[in-house]
């Protein structure tokens, strides 16, 4: 039944796609706006604002459903197909059971900003159904819309939407010279920081023991953020893991972590003794949830091809570990960005 979906959907919406950077003095203003983005809400639908989305929902007794999704702005490079690579990645890691990949089209530019947009076939708890991004960069900003429908039947009113969007103009920034000057990546998406254990320094040569310590974040486009950690030490008996969740929000240079939940414990180790693998959970372990604003830069370090998030605090919170320089007083933390779909960091038995 939806074998042809997301090709029709496609096909039908293109052109409602590129109204999106159709930013004339002509059109009149929207009824509702959300963020920086002024639109006209379809009638009917169910409405939830919050402080990172707002989103609009409807269905009927057969079924049949759609879900559009307008997420706030956030802070963003100019590279727009990976900020679009970027939320997808964490739209088909966090929100569906499957997807392919997405079928895209070519991008629009207007104004200051590019459109990416793309389709795929998707499951989800309700089967099969088509997931549809459309992203726009401009400005050092990225808004997204995510579309999740399982029907045809609501096509009109998802193009409707989709061209009722109207974005501010934006002036087009100069290229830097320096590949330093502007990030050459934004800020959603997984950054890790994984550092291996050392037995000391003998004849100028760093001893690893075969330990680990590992920190993970992944800042999604909703302004929410997911934390973990995991402590694999050769001197300490038990394995640490650690996971928080919350809020991120950037204003200029200063990146404000707030977490709502979290928790850590202590498992033992594999019986077999390696480094990977979990043993039985022993005990909780005390772990503070602290609300911290760091000052963050992003580089892109030509020799390495990377771009790192540098994090900079007053002071090591407990996201920070005890693998946290406590002399440092610049209180320095580097993570290099990575797929998310690639973590080096496993899910401990039992944990919540």
């Amino acid at each position: 039944m939806f074998r042809d979906l997301p090709r029709r959907i496609l096909r039908n919406s293109l052109m409602a796609m590129l109204g999106l950077v159709m930013l004339t003095m002509s059109v009149p203003a929207r009824a509702d706006k959300f963020d920086i983005v002024e639109f006209a809400a379809p009638q009917g639908w169910t409405k939830e604002v919050e402080e990172g989305s707002t989103s609009f929902t409807t269905g009927d007794p057969s079924g049949a459903y759609c879900a559009m999704v307008l997420m706030k702005s956030l802070p963003a490079g100019p590279d727009s197909k990976r900020n679009f690579q970027v939320v997808w990645d964490i739209i088909a890691r966090d929100y569906v059971k499957t997807v392919g990949a997405p079928v895209m089209q070519p991008p629009a530019r207007d104004n200051g900003w590019t459109v990416e947009s793309g389709v795929a076939e998707a499951t989800t708890d309700k089967g099969a159904a088509a997931l549809m991004l459309v992203t726009a960069t401009g400005g050092g900003k990225l808004v997204s819309l995510v579309i999740l429908t399982n029907s045809n039947s609501y096509q009109r009113a998802v193009d409707n939407f989709i061209t009722s969007l109207r974005l501010p103009k934006v002036e087009v920034a100069a290229q830097p010279s320096n590949p330093n000057a502007g990030a050459k990546s934004s800020l959603p998406g997984l950054w890790v920081r994984y550092t291996t254990e050392s037995s000391g320094v003998v004849n100028g040569t760093n001893m690893l023991s075969g330990g680990y310590f590992r920190r993970e974040y992944l800042f999604k486009p909703d302004g929410t953020y997911r934390f973990r950690a995991k402590d694999w030490s050769v001197y300490v008996k038990d394995i640490l893991y650690v996971q928080e969740t919350g809020k991120w929000s950037v204003s200029g240079d200063k990146l404000t972590i707030t977490p709502s939940q979290g928790n850590g414990g202590w498992w033992s180790k594999a019986a077999n003794g390696r480094t990977e693998g979990w043993g039985a959970r022993q005990k909780a372990a005390d772990y503070a949830l602290e609300s911290t604003t760091y000052s963050y830069e992003l580089k892109y370090l030509s020799g390495m091809g990377e771009t790192y998030l540098y994090l900079r605090s007053p002071r090591p919170t407990a996201r920070e570990g005890r693998q946290s320089n406590q002399d440092n007083t610049q209180h320095e933390f580097s993570f290099s960005q990575r797929d998310p779909a690639r973590s080096l960091i496993d899910v401990p038995p039992g944990a919540k």
